[in-house]
């Protein structure tokens, strides 16, 4: 797993990411409008957001980020290439994001948002709670919102036989 530092080389990768998710129309869903622009789409990557990802000979196969929230905890998003959808290699590196972002950042408490029932259902098999629904907010769709606390992360990684570093 690789953290975003914007070297040159890392930025041909996110290119190419941005390429891969506007051609198949990802974009607006994942992150919302604005970022069709390029500009706004290297911006959403720069500090304090922190970016994670896996590449495979396609480019960026998973991407998992985490925004700023004004509360003590961040807002945590993830990107999958179709061949690494529903993945081990895939759930690892979801793993070590949030690992990261326990240890590394010292957050509490992650926030989980999705506007698709099946990926909200993977938040709670990932040990996240389920706070509930905000209609219409998440490109037009209703918003399932969920978190989870570093206080259940080691069962949850005990679960997936990994296991989650000590902050």
């Amino acid at each position: 797993m690789q953290h975003y530092e914007g070297t040159p080389q890392q930025d041909q990768l996110l290119l190419r990411w941005w390429g891969v998710m506007y051609e198949a129309q990802e974009i607006v869903a994942i992150l919302g409008e604005r970022h069709l622009r390029l500009a706004q789409f290297y911006a959403a990557f720069q500090p304090p957001s922190q970016l994670f990802f896996e590449t495979d000979e396609q480019g960026i196969a998973i991407a998992c980020w985490f925004d700023p929230s004004p509360l003590q905890a961040a807002f945590f998003s993830v990107w999958v290439s179709p061949p690494w959808r529903g993945s081990r290699k895939g759930l690892g590196v979801v793993l070590d994001a949030l690992n990261a972002g326990f240890t590394e950042f010292r957050l509490p408490a992650i926030i989980l948002v999705t506007n698709d029932e099946k990926i909200q259902q993977l938040h709670a098999h990932l040990g996240a709670t389920y706070c509930g629904t905000i209609p219409g907010i998440y490109a037009g769709k209703d918003a399932r919102i969920s978190y989870i606390t570093a206080e259940v992360f080691p069962d949850v990684c005990a679960r997936f036989h990994r296991e989650a570093t000590a902050a």
